[in-house]
Formats: structure tokens, C-alpha cells, sequence
């Protein structure tokens, strides 16, 4: 992931995206997950404006599930000002276990159609939970990002340990070369959000999940330099070789 590309990722996002992350934020800021009606709440914004689908049946039980959680785990994570890329092994292991422990949450209701159904919360809507509580360290992903970066759960792996693993693999790949990328252009990574002229509470794991989103999920490869100056010579209105 190089600068060039996240920027136009990122570009690319808040055009297609017009400000429904922004709702999200919004709608969520006020609620208390030590509620079980704003746990249901919550639920809901995840499917409406964060694509996970799950039946409206479900929520309400889904809610007191998420707030028994969140009671057990929420003083077990880390400090909510720690940096992914200042997160020690112990952050890291409380991150998956908060992270398995609310892939077990499961619930049983009744369809419209009168038949018994059992849905958990799955790898995408985990990691969006944990994003919400720890949106500067904790990137969420979707399927697709989980199987193109980490795989699936097989050879012995589990979900905690996948978790965990993109985890390491954005904290010491992924924000490293970023952040050596900024020096060369003489800002601080954490100012990148500025200078790309996204909001404040846009946070550097979610620019990353904005990058994975486009290039894996979309599959939108970002143009080439050859391609940019070209484009920079029309924009210029230069006379191309």
C-alpha cells in the first residue's frame, strides 16, 4: 500500500460512500452500550448504513447479548487514545479474545415465515463493533478483506488468531511504510487524514479499511504514475509527448 494509492482510495471512498460513514458516526456517538435498547440501536445503524445484514427479528435479543459483552470486555481492551501501531502483544490478545468472544454471542429467533433460526455476529459486524470502540487502533474489514489478507478458518487457525493476525499485519506492515512515506513528504502520519481534506473523525485505520475496501472488496485498482501524469499533463494542458 503505497501513499499515492491510499489517497486515491480514500478519494474514491468519500465520493461513493457521500457521507453515510458520517451518519453512522453520528447516529452511534450518543448511544450507551450499557443500554440495552441503544445496544439494539446500534444493531440496526450496522445494517443500515454499514451493510450488515441481519434480520430485524433478531436485534432486539442480538442488543442485550452486545450489552452483556460489552459489560464483560470493554475495561479488558486498552486505552481508547493507543495507536495501533502502539498496541503491545497483551493489546493485541485482548483485541481477539474480545473479538472470539462476540463471534459466540448467538441468538435464537422466529422468521416472518414461523421458523426457528439461530445467527451470530459474524467477522464483519465484530470488527465493526470493535472498531466503534477503538476507532484509532482497531481497522474493521469485511469478507472479502478477511480472505484476501488473512484466509479462512482452516490450517489450524481459528477466527481469534485470523483476527489477530490482520491485526499484526496492518500494525507492522501496513502503518510502518505509510508513516515512512509521510516523513518523505515532511508530515506525521497521523496528519494524513488533514491532508487527504477528510474530517476529524476520520482515524488512520479507517483510511486503511477505505483502501481495502476499493481495492479488494470493489476491486478498483488505482491508476499507475505513467496514468497520473498523463492525466496531470491534461489537467496542465501540456502537450503530451
Amino acid at each position: 500500500m503505497k501513499l499515492g494509492e491510499l489517497a486515491f482510495a480514500s478519494y474514491l471512498f468519500d465520493k461513493i460512500d457521500n457521507g453515510n460513514f458520517a451518519k453512522f458516526l453520528k447516529a452511534v456517538k450518543c448511544l450507551d452500550f450499557n443500554k440495552d435498547e441503544d445496544c439494539t440501536t446500534i444493531i440496526g445503524h450496522l445494517n443500515s448504513y454499514w451493510g450488515c445484514r441481519r434480520s430485524n427479528l433478531s436485534h432486539k435479543k442480538a442488543g442485550k447479548k452486545l450489552k452483556t459483552w460489552h459489560k464483560k470486555w470493554a475495561d479488558k481492551l486498552f486505552d481508547k487514545d493507543k495507536n495501533l501501531d502502539e498496541l503491545k502483544e497483551d493489546d493485541l490478545d485482548s483485541a481477539a479474545n474480545a473479538y472470539e468472544e462476540l463471534l459466540k454471542c448467538k441468538v435464537q429467533y422466529v422468521t416472518k415465515n414461523g421458523k426457528p433460526r439461530s445467527i451470530s455476529f459474524g467477522p464483519t459486524a465484530a470488527a465493526k463493533i470493535l472498531f466503534i470502540l477503538r476507532p484509532k487502533a482497531l481497522p474493521p474489514w469485511d469478507s472479502a478483506i478477511k480472505k484476501q489478507l488473512v484466509g479462512e478458518k482452516n490450517n489450524g487457525h481459528n477466527e481469534k488468531d485470523l483476527y489477530k493476525e490482520f491485526l499484526k499485519h496492518v500494525k507492522e506492515n501496513v502503518i510502518p511504510a505509510l508513516r515512512e512515506d509521510c516523513k518523505k513528504h515532511r508530515f506525521e502520519l497521523e496528519k494524513l487524514p488533514q491532508k487527504l481534506g477528510r474530517p476529524d473523525h476520520i482515524t488512520i485505520p479507517k483510511l486503511i479499511d477505505e483502501y481495502y475496501w476499493i481495492t479488494i472488496t470493489r476491486k478498483i485498482v488505482p491508476p499507475t504514475r505513467e496514468v497520473l501524469q498523463r492525466w496531470l499533463k491534461w489537467y496542465n494542458q501540456e502537450p503530451m509527448d
